[in-house]
């Protein structure tokens, strides 16, 4: 597990670029008087969505998250006080009382660089039994980002000579003799 964190060590919230806007679009029009249904749609990939409720009518009232929706996923309310939503194949529906409350809609795109640290050590956990720092240092240029780095990351592991665990336990002093099955 130490291995794994050591990789992961070159991920930090600098290797993620993540914007941050208020759209005006997305989220219906606050009904005049009284409530009413309002439909916001899903996040898309490397989207995360909050929806922020403020009371109306008190001046300096905080903003306050009260649902989330990323990576497509359907919106969810969010602790202390998680706003109920129905959600649908295409978007969720709450209900807006707008003498009680406005709301925000907020989003972060986030996403990740090619070349970083962090795509190369995701690459590699995945496509070996075990990656080192030594193997990440080595990793070609690009990182795992890279579709032309992980290509010719591929190419050398196939001409690569194959470790046969029998040939390992034999060489191996920890395996005495016919541990690996030798008579």
């Amino acid at each position: 597990m130490a291995a794994y964190a050591a990789l992961l060590a070159g991920a930090t919230a600098a290797s993620f670029d993540v914007t941050l806007t208020r759209p005006t679009a997305g989220l219906c029009a606050a009904p005049a008087g009284g409530s009413a249904p309002c439909a916001v749609g899903k996040s898309g990939a490397g989207e995360l969505l909050r929806l922020l409720r403020t009371e109306a009518g008190v001046a300096g009232a905080p903003e306050v998250a009260v649902a989330r929706s990323y990576d497509g996923h359907d919106w969810e309310g969010l602790f202390p006080d998680p706003l109920a939503l129905a959600c649908s194949a295409d978007a969720c529906v709450f209900t807006w009382d707008s003498a009680a409350y406005s709301y925000t809609l907020w989003r972060a795109d986030v996403t990740q660089p090619a070349g970083t640290r962090h795509a190369t050590a995701k690459l590699l956990a995945q496509g070996t039994f075990g990656a080192t720092t030594a193997d990440l240092d080595a990793f070609p240029a690009g990182g795992g980002g890279d579709r032309t780095a992980a290509g010719a990351w591929f190419d050398a592991q196939e001409t690569r000579e194959p470790v046969l665990l029998r040939a390992y336990v034999r060489t191996n002093p920890r395996y005495g003799p016919g541990m690996a099955g030798d008579a």
